[in-house]
Parts: structure tokens; sequence; C-alpha cells
């Protein structure tokens, strides 16, 4: 689920004892959004599940699924039951300690993993199987139609607005069929490409209390811009006016980019394929969460000629901070480093020269805010490259 980078930014997070899990709950909700969590969620399970990380590791894991619910009810975290599975699994009793305290909402921010692993808990009796019967009792009751895996099938006449609902108790039994994989109640079926619009009829998806609630997977708005921002990929050209139809959508909804699922990977395979076009949606979505999403593969994608004039644009544009400035100065000098063709690293040499010159140019930068990082590029034996060198120094001699 997670790429090996991603696998090892999260152990990293994971695998400091000293960090108090106040600092462990700030770098984990800096470093993934919202949208991520769950993922990250679903990997530390099967990573605990599968006994694949040591015993500070588990309990950090176990902090940070704590630390994504903490605001809600108990029995209705999604990820309980590896917790009661680890609790009466467990042979380390400073682990078991740490989940009763999970369980009963009282872990304490301002200790350590350190602090956990020294405490002395061997006249301490935990008592395991109330925490189990306790979230039984707490959990919702599934119907026993449900149970048994009944599942009826709602057919609906086909009304105006196609939204008509019925009433569970009138029933009848041609009205009622044995389907495993289908959701528990529906109309009839939607389109093959599995996408929902107003004007035709819609699965609908009950609660266990059997409330009602129509799922709008995708509108008819989100299909139009998801097709327009693919079409690169399938070698097809955005025309203006849809160019234009996606920019009015952004003004109005700047986050509709997160519901349609067009994460940072795909924005930067968009920049090599029409980078004017990505300039002008981070533009629109600056204000966002997914602005800073975009941000960060900045730092992690190997640069290339176009990501750069879409960096380049956007520092213009819009005030980025300094410690960004240089954390990108210090990634594209890496990618430098790291290249082997002598060709293309003498291009990439060029790209940065140009980039940096125009930075200080501009004053976007001082000469202070260069990292030393840079001395990597005097190999580079061209004109551009003795220009920014010979700046530099007269900038330092002008600050002396």
């Amino acid at each position: 689920m997670l790429s090996p980078s991603e696998l090892t930014t999260l152990y990293n997070i994971i695998s400091d004892e000293t960090k108090s899990f106040e600092f462990i709950s700030n770098t984990f909700q800096k470093t993934y959004s919202k949208s991520e969590q769950f993922k990250i969620g679903i990997t530390l399970w099967f990573l605990i599940k599968d006994n694949l990380l040591n015993l500070t590791q588990r309990i950090c894991s176990f902090f940070i699924l704590y630390d994504m619910y903490q605001l809600d009810k108990t029995n209705t975290i999604p990820f309980i039951p590896i917790v009661l599975e680890s609790l009466k699994n467990s042979k380390h009793s400073q682990e078991k300690k740490f989940l009763i305290d999970f369980l009963n909402n009282n872990i304490i921010y301002q200790k350590t993993i350190k602090n956990i692993l020294e405490e002395n808990l061997e006249n301490e009796k935990i008592e395991i199987e109330k925490y189990n019967e306790k979230y039984k009792e707490s959990t919702e009751k599934i119907p026993k139609i449900i149970n048994d895996w009944i599942r009826p099938i709602i057919y609906e006449n086909n009304t105006e607005n196609n939204k008509k609902l019925f009433n569970l108790s009138q029933l009848t039994p041609k009205e009622v069929s044995f389907n495993y994989f289908e959701p528990n109640y529906m109309s009839y079926y939607p389109n093959t490409n599995y996408t929902f619009y107003d004007d035709e009829p819609l699965w609908i998806i009950p609660t266990l209390k059997h409330n009602f609630i129509y799922d709008f997977y995708l509108t008819k708005e989100k299909d139009s811009i998801s097709n327009i921002l693919f079409k690169p990929f399938n070698n097809q050209i955005i025309n203006q006016n849809e160019i234009d139809f996606i920019m009015n959508i952004l003004n109005d909804n700047p986050n509709i980019l997160s519901e349609i699922n067009f994460n940072s990977e795909k924005f930067m395979l968009l920049i090599e394929k029409n980078d004017s076009f990505a300039f002008n949606i981070l533009l629109k979505i600056s204000n966002t969460n997914l602005f800073q999403d975009y941000l960060k593969a900045f730092l992690t994608v190997k640069f290339t000629e176009n990501s750069m004039k879409v960096i380049s644009k956007i520092i213009t544009n819009i005030s980025l901070t300094k410690s960004f400035i240089n954390s990108y100065i210090i990634h594209i000098i890496e990618n430098f480093k790291e290249e082997n063709k002598i060709d293309e690293k003498n291009k990439l040499g060029r790209y940065i020269v140009h980039f940096i010159n125009k930075l200080l140019d501009d004053n976007f930068i001082n000469v202070n805010d260069i990292p030393k990082e840079i001395e990597n590029l005097y190999s580079i034996n061209t004109e551009e490259m003795a220009l920014l060198n010979k700046k530099i120094i007269e900038l330092n001699q002008n600050n002396k």
C-alpha cells in the first residue's frame, strides 16, 4: 500500500523511543494529510498483525492509531479489533498496560515510549476479558437479516426523480433476493461505468439503523473534470474550453481535486505533460491542504525542466517560506549528485545554476540562504556557474 520511501518515513516516525507522544503526534500530523491517515492506519495494522515491528515500534503504532481517533468514542474506532487482539496475545506487560490506557482514553502525551518501557508492572493484574465484553456491548448489533447474508433488493418504480424510498416493513417476498456481495439495499443497477448522476437511479446504502443514504460517488461535474485531467495521460490534448471549465470549477470548489483523488503523484505526472496547466491549477488551490501535499511532492520526486519551471512560477506568484526554498535547492542538488550520465548531469546542473541565479536576482533568497550543498555544483565548467560563483563571492564581501 505504501512505496518504499513512504515506508521508510513511517518507520522513522515510529522508531524513536526518546520522543514524547506529543512530538510523535505533531510529526505524524504534519507528514500525512487527513485523507492519507486511514491508509497509514491500515499499513500499521498489517505490520502489527504480522509481527514486523519491535516493541518500541508497536507501542508507537498503537499510539498513532489512538491519536488519529482521539476525539471519537472507543467503539467507533475502526482499529479497535487489532488493539483487543494484541491485548489478548501480547507477552509484554508494558504493551498490555499501554493498550489498556488506549481503551480507557488515558494516554499521557508528555510521556515517551522509553518511559512506558521502564514502568515496573510485575504485580499489576490486567483483566483483559472485561474489555472484550465492554466492546461487544457497545458495538451496534447487526440485524439478523444481514447476519444471515440476505441482501434485499428494492425494485423501484421509474419515478420522475428516481428517488422514491420504500418502507422496509412493506417489502414483499418478491422484492427480496440473495446477493452475497451486493450492498444491503439498492435500487436497480446503475450504469456500467459505476458513476452516479442526479438523473439516474442511485444505490441506496443504509446504516445499521436503516437510515437511508444516497451515495453520490461521482457527479457529472466530477466525472467531467476527471476525464479532462486524464486526457494528457492518454496522449490527448486539453483544449482551452476545457481548461476554462476546470478553472471555473476550481474557483468555486478548489477541494474537488481531493474528491476525485487527483493526488500529488498524478499532479507531478501532469506537470510533465502540460506544465502551464499544472501551474494554473496550483494557483487555484493555493489555500487548500492539497496545495501543501503537492508542494511536498516537489521535494521527493526527481526534478525536471518542467517541474522547475512550475516551482519558479510558484515562488514568483505565491509567498513560499525560505525553508521550503532551501529544502528544494538541497533536493535538486542531491538529484544532480545522484545522476551518473555526464550529459544529463551537466544539463541538470545548468538548470540549477540558472534557478539559483534567478532567485538571487529577484531577491527571493539572499546569499546567506544558499545551502553549503552548492559546493557540489562547482564542478560544472560553464559560464553560468562562473557568474554565479562570482556573484556569491561579491555578495559575501558586501555583507562583511
